[in-house]
């Protein structure tokens, strides 16, 4: 009788010690989630491997006269990688590109490769000589510690999306290190607002279509604006130091692009799948916003949004291949927009 008991007991112990660790598991759903249709995009591995194995992108790079540099490392160490010319031109436009400031959002990632491979990979058979037009600036990779941990934030907690920022003394996180370098390219290149011709952010969302941020027609549309909330619109004062045909101008300047991006990416929609509702309905910021700080000295900066982890197979159709694919999309709207 007592070794029936003893056995009961030692059972149940067992199954509350299961009980127990299950509910202390905080692995991420994207880490264990069955129906996806492409593997978790990780720093450790995919993205080191793509960037510098035989297999990657490292060797197309640097017979193109670029470089993928360490710049500085993460919270948790991992190193921080740019791609940029070995020689900087002034008489080049120059086009920057950033990726997975969420660690979540690791989608768009493969649409990064998808460009990159376009850009660096054509060989003799690129139609436009793309690298003899523009000049490319790329961080791949801002939050690798979040990546790896399949989270949003970085290891300190932070939204990296909300740490752009003027004044960076005394500041140590990923985005310090990296507004600085980029700070120190466009400064040596002395670049600006008018031969950076794009400053164009990948993203991943919840929502089921692609879309991207811009900012709205109506400068005035967002004045009463709810400081409150913990997303709010762009303040038309984001942009006060533009006159109203200056900030048309800047409008018109994303429409352009924004029509002929539309128009070769078959997933780039947003709810009513217009451009125009596109630049109403999608204009929330805050003012620590790459694309915001860089907007309000005049970049033609814009958040490109696609699926951030999709949960089922072959969701709207699709692969690894479309989202590759829409990356080469990027590469194409930048040239018709900017090289002809």
């Amino acid at each position: 009788m007592k070794d029936i008991i003893f056995r009961r007991a030692f059972a149940t112990l067992l199954i509350f010690a299961f009980l127990l660790s299950a509910g202390c598991d905080d692995t991420p759903d994207i880490f264990r989630n069955p129906d996806a249709y492409l593997p978790y995009y990780f720093y450790d591995r995919e993205f080191t491997n793509y960037v510098n194995q035989e297999n990657g992108i490292k060797t197309a790079v640097e017979n193109k006269g670029y470089q993928i540099v360490e710049i500085g490392k993460s919270i948790e160490g991992r190193p921080l990688y740019a791609i940029f010319p070995n020689q900087l031109q002034l008489q080049k436009d120059t086009i920057v590109i950033t990726c997975r400031h969420h660690g979540d959002e690791m989608a768009s990632n493969y649409v990064l490769e998808g460009f990159l491979n376009k850009v660096f990979e054509h060989g003799s058979n690129d139609p436009h000589n793309w690298l003899d037009k523009f000049q490319l600036f790329v961080y791949p990779f801002i939050n690798p510690d979040g990546g790896e941990a399949g989270k949003r934030v970085n290891a300190n907690g932070l939204d990296l999306n909300r740490q752009w920022r003027k004044d960076l003394r005394g500041e140590n996180d990923e985005i310090a290190i990296i507004h600085q370098h980029l700070d120190s390219l466009l400064r040596r290149a002395n670049l600006n607002e008018k031969s950076v011709k794009l400053m164009f952010d990948l993203h991943g969302s919840d929502d089921l279509h692609n879309f991207v941020y811009r900012v709205p027609q109506n400068r005035d549309a967002f004045a009463d604006y709810d400081p409150n909330k913990k997303k709010f619109f762009i303040e038309k004062t984001f942009f006060s130091d533009m006159n109203g045909l200056q900030y048309l101008q800047y409008y018109t300047m994303q429409t352009r692009f924004l029509e002929n991006l539309f128009a070769l990416d078959d997933f780039l929609n947003n709810k009513s799948g217009k451009i125009t509702a596109a630049g109403d309905s999608a204009s929330f910021g805050d003012e620590g916003m790459l694309r915001v700080v860089f907007g309000r000295q005049g970049y033609n900066a814009l958040t490109h949004e696609i699926i951030k982890h999709p949960r089922k197979i072959n969701i709207e159709g699709r692969t690894l291949d479309t989202l590759r694919n829409e990356g080469e999309a990027i590469y194409e709207a930048i040239w018709k927009t900017y090289g002809l």
